[in-house]
């Protein structure tokens, strides 16, 4: 399944904390006990994912997203009982919680960043489970601060764009220990949605022929990379942001850390990083499985810096930010001149005891290093976040309000269509009802983005508090159907 990854280093942490090593499929024949196949739907992202749980005789367990091309995801580790499963999924960074109920079903959560609730009823022979009925939303102005109450979250917004109307809904406080309410003109950490940002910058260079999609890595970086894993060396640009490389997501935590968390200049520290990353062991099979591209976005805009001698932070400043009026858009966590007063929403972290947020305030230090700004570390407000969105709805559609010049049509649906057998596209999930989204967090704050070349619109929500996902993805639903509904 491709819902997407979160970039950041406290879940990255937990998860190498977290002890489970052998994969439950491989290690744990108990699983054999719960041989057969469940299924079920998954609400996130703004549409139903249906999932089905299969475990052969053997305790060999994996899991299908029936509406993501039917993709197989082996279990990776965790633990298996005649009482329910407990597996970890690495591929995605996802795993599955489940108890089996007295009627026989597995009910639980699928936890990706966030928990989501999810039941798996028993499935005949090769049964699937049936589409859910997407939820009606009630307006936005109700349905904001309604789920900012019940997710207490501190602050939570939401925005969506058709034509030259923009409609924003923000409610909530900037700090949970603070009085200060957020506004509409607040920013918004945005995440892994800035890989749709990079990518963007990149067909412009290939547009100009700086670049091509189907350059190896080998043709590319040979010189720069000299040891680079035979693996990778017929690799593409394409595959490398289109989660086709084989790249594992991250490179080791150790190494991680000891990038400054800003840099004037992070050109050498991507050129070092892209070494690590190309010198691990693939995580998938190259140019075939998905991986999430974190190490993907980081390496091919490392590329982009050796082709063009500027840093990404002013390629996509120069190729993005500017040209479609993104004027509040920058680079870490959104800047706050007084923690105690914050100027923007400041990212909070789960408390150690109880479900509850905890301020982690502003800084560099409340974002991942700059070295991996361009797979996830861009902040700007929702007027803009959507604007960015419409920009890519009207060029989508071809319609004759995209700027003029900015694009090729051809370019517009490239970035937007997916290798054959997947859903994930140049920094965009293409959804079962046709609409493009990504998702972003570094851990702290959490972000939706959607756009719809059908109706011509952008939507896009967002939080302070990474764990609040559903309430962002029940605000998107709301922001999504209004702006289809709006005249």
């Amino acid at each position: 399944m491709t819902v997407t990854r979160r970039t950041g280093i406290i879940g990255r942490l937990a998860a190498a904390m977290s002890g489970l090593g052998a994969g439950c499929a491989r290690a744990a024949p108990a699983c054999a006990s719960l041989a057969g196949r469940w299924g079920g739907t998954l609400r996130t992202g703004g549409q139903d994912l249906r999932l089905v749980l299969e475990i052969d005789a053997a305790g060999v367990a994996s899991l299908v997203s029936i509406d993501q091309d039917q993709e197989r995801i082996p279990a990776t580790g965790g633990t298996c009982s005649a009482d329910g499963v407990n597996l970890v999924f690495g591929s995605v960074d996802g795993r599955l919680e489940a108890k089996q109920t007295t009627e026989g079903a597995l009910e639980g959560t699928w936890q990706q960043g966030a928990a989501f609730p999810l039941r798996l009823e028993p499935l005949i022979s090769d049964a699937v489970p049936m589409r859910a009925v997407a939820p009606q939303r009630g307006p936005l102005k109700t349905e904001v601060p309604a789920a900012r109450a019940e997710a207490n979250t501190p602050a939570l917004a939401a925005a969506w764009r058709r034509g030259d109307r923009l409609e924003i809904v923000s409610d909530g406080r900037r700090a949970m220990e603070w009085e200060t309410e957020v506004t509409d003109d607040d920013l918004w950490h945005v995440g892994s949605i800035t890989k749709s940002m990079t990518g963007t910058m990149l067909v412009r260079l290939v547009e100009r022929g700086t670049l091509r999609w189907e350059e190896t890595l080998e043709s590319a970086l040979g010189a720069l990379v000299p040891d680079m894993r035979a693996d990778y060396r017929s690799v593409s640009l394409l595959d490398l942001v289109t989660g086709r490389s084989g790249l594992p997501t991250n490179i080791a935590m150790a190494k991680f850390i000891l990038y400054p968390r800003e840099e004037a200049d992070p050109r050498a520290s991507r050129l070092q990083y892209s070494r690590e990353a190309l010198s691990m062991a693939p995580e998938g099979a190259p140019g075939a499985s998905f991986v999430y591209p974190n190490n993907g976005f980081v390496i091919a805009a490392m590329l982009a810096e050796q082709r063009t001698g500027e840093p990404w932070e002013k390629l996509v400043r120069d190729e993005v930010f500017v040209p479609l009026g993104m004027e509040s858009a920058g680079f870490g966590p959104p800047p706050s001149a007084h923690a105690s007063a914050p100027a923007n929403p400041v990212g909070h972290r789960d408390a150690l005891l109880g479900r509850r947020p905890m301020t982690v305030g502003a800084g560099p230090d409340a974002d991942n290093p700059a070295v991996l700004g361009p797979a996830g570390r861009a902040h700007m407000t929702l007027a803009d976040l959507t604007a960015f969105g419409l920009a890519h709805a009207r060029g989508l559609a071809g319609s004759p309000d995209a700027l003029p010049g900015y694009l090729t049509a051809e370019s517009w649906r490239f970035l937007h269509t997916p290798p054959s057998g997947s859903d994930y596209a140049v920094g965009w999930v293409r959804r079962a009802d046709g609409k493009s989204w990504h998702n972003g967090s570094n851990t702290l704050f959490y972000a939706e983005l959607s756009v719809s070349s059908a109706s011509i619109t952008s939507a896009a929500a967002a939080t302070n508090w990474a764990a609040a996902e559903a309430a962002v993805t029940r605000v998107m639903e709301a922001a999504e159907q209004e702006a289809v509904s709006s005249r």
